[in-house]
């Protein structure tokens, strides 16, 4: 896949065992660059929370089986400047 963006997470199957690469798609992160530049910085926080994640909840939206919630503090988010 060209210009996918990948990125080494734990492992929500086996949290104790050697990571894993998720990926973000280029429709994600080129969509928000081009019409929502406060998305697209949140994307970095987005990744500092797969990388430093607290931890990892399942089963918690009734109509979205075999998802997962990584949580976790990011150090900074973006928000519009009307905010």
């Amino acid at each position: 896949m060209p210009n996918v963006y990948f990125i080494d997470i734990i492992n929500p199957d086996n949290p104790g065992g050697p990571k894993v690469q998720a990926h973000f798609s280029p429709d994600v992160y080129l969509q928000s660059y081009k019409l929502n530049p406060v998305d697209y910085e949140n994307l970095r926080a987005a990744k500092y929370v797969l990388e430093n994640t607290c931890r990892i909840f399942s089963g918690i939206r009734e109509f979205n089986d075999g998802g997962w919630c990584f949580t976790g503090k990011p150090k900074m988010w973006y928000i519009r400047q009307t905010v």
